[in-house]
């Protein structure tokens, strides 16, 4: 049985590894324990739970507002996730962080795939490349999961997009987006396939 170290575990992604990763033994802190950004306790906690793997499901992820709050975008998306993958690498675990596809432009006319150049258009995105650039400077054994969407119950107050949609009573129309394309499907829900993992080799 691997041993977790899950942080964000609180939110819609942390929320769905606890429930779905059954045979792991999972610390999940919550944040008001254990943030991403605070190293020096992260540094604690990985001496004192020792595992296997340090997972990063926490993020700034309002795009919106990551616009006008660019230090906090950095600072949790770029230099907390660096930091992390540092202290993961130090204390032999592996470290596994979620990104977005917000690191690409959005005009491709074919899904993208690993190889693809990023070309983030927004404060949001250009904070996860960071990140992920941040990882790969650590060389660390690590693994940074690029995923369109995340799809189920919020695990929070911020209620998802589907279940805004569920929750839609009026008799009005709901204004939502029209120029967002994505595909939910089997190759975006196999996180444990060769297609939705980046694998970041030691140099």
């Amino acid at each position: 049985m691997k041993r977790v170290l899950l942080i964000g575990g609180t939110g819609q992604l942390g929320t769905a590894i606890l429930q779905r990763w059954s045979e792991c033994d999972i610390v999940a802190p919550p944040h008001a324990q254990l943030a991403l950004e605070d190293a020096e306790r992260l540094g604690e906690a990985l001496d004192r739970i020792r595992p296997d793997v340090l997972v990063n499901a926490a993020a700034f992820n309002d795009a919106d507002r990551c616009e006008t709050e660019l230090p906090r975008a950095f600072e949790v998306n770029a230099v907390a996730v660096g930091g992390a993958a540092g202290l993961a690498r130090d204390a032999g675990a592996v470290f596994l962080t979620v990104s977005t596809d917000y690191v690409f432009d959005g005009r491709a006319d074919s899904p993208y795939c690993e190889s693809d150049a990023p070309h983030p258009l927004s404060v949001y995105g250009v904070s996860k490349l960071a990140g992920e650039y941040l990882v790969r400077a650590r060389r660390g054994r690590a693994f940074v999961v690029r995923t369109c969407g995340v799809y189920g119950s919020s695990g929070s107050s911020r209620s998802s997009f589907i279940e805004r949609l569920l929750a839609h009573r009026e008799a009005k129309p709901m204004k939502v987006v029209a120029d967002v394309c994505a595909s939910p499907g089997r190759r975006a829900a196999a996180i444990g396939s060769q297609r939705s993992l980046w694998p970041l080799p030691r140099r």
